[in-house]
């Protein structure tokens, strides 16, 4: 009965939190990968195994380069390589199933393929870096609740050394994030505000207690049946930014949708990603 009792109040009270590079929490509660009620079973592992498979096949062709900077390892994908117009950046992550534990294959973010896919409506159709950090689980590294939290350290500096390496101008760089992803995003804004020039973030928000000068444009999707988290939230978040700079962030609402169904809602619109990479 005891354990019966532990499960319960660990199912329904789970709530991840990424420690960034401000050191300040960005609430992002993404359902849990291990133990809990809605940790995944095999029948459901097998189908995100193939689910990848799938990607892999449709993006593997645009990898361009990939290695370690730091404790961080990274891959790139490029769309449009023989464009002539300005070069844009783009850095990806996932959300908490995209995180490498050591446990399970990671998912691959679904920004990928569609960033790719919708490349076509850069400026002119320029060249796309896509970059994206393998974000690992740190040793000895507690978040909320004691559970354990990514690695962030280490991300502004690879973001930089990629833009110069393929001179990529700072109005041009971007950044999305989906769930904890979405979170480490705001994160970064917070601890280096000129880090990106915009940022496209799906089902997850910041603290609004703790906004600093964040100088991206925000567009924030939401599920209004997001159950994990309550839309109420990214509201008030977005409040504070607004507060500091009016107009600064956006939210637009995705009806009758939840919280796990909100990333391939958001990313498959094409107005999404004109905002982004206009």
């Amino acid at each position: 009965m005891n354990k019966l009792i532990t499960r319960i109040i660990t199912g329904t009270t789970l709530m991840l939190s990424i420690v960034g590079v401000s050191g300040l929490p960005a609430f992002a509660a993404p359902p849990p990968r291990h133990g809990g009620g809605h940790g995944r079973n095999s029948v459901a592992a097998k189908e995100e195994a193939a689910a990848n498979e799938k990607t892999k096949r449709k993006i593997t062709h645009h990898l361009t380069d990939e290695g370690v900077n730091g404790r961080l390892s990274w891959k790139e994908y490029t769309a449009n390589p023989k464009a002539t117009g300005e070069t844009s950046l783009l850095v990806v992550f996932g959300g908490r199933d995209a995180v490498k534990d050591g446990r399970s294959e990671a998912k691959i973010p679904v920004a990928i393929e569609k960033a790719i896919f919708y490349a076509s409506l850069l400026p002119k159709s320029g060249k796309l870096i896509v970059l994206v950090p393998d974000m690992v689980i740190g040793e000895g590294r507690r978040g909320r609740d004691g559970r354990e939290t990514p690695v962030a350290e280490g991300i502004p500096k690879l973001v930089r050394s990629r833009a110069e390496k393929h001179g990529v101008k700072p109005e041009r760089i971007f950044a999305t994030g989906f769930s904890m992803g979405g979170g480490l995003v705001y994160n970064l804004l917070n601890g280096d505000p000129s880090l990106f020039a915009r940022a496209l973030v799906v089902g997850a928000s910041g603290n609004p207690d703790a906004v600093k000068d964040i100088k991206a444009e925000i567009l924030d999707y939401h599920g209004a049946d997001d159950d994990y988290i309550p839309a109420v939230r990214v509201k008030a978040f977005a409040e504070a930014v607004n507060a500091k700079k009016p107009g600064r962030m956006r939210i637009e609402t995705l009806s009758k949708t939840t919280h796990a169904e909100s990333e391939n809602a958001a990313y498959s619109k094409k107005d999404a990603w004109k905002w982004l990479f206009r």
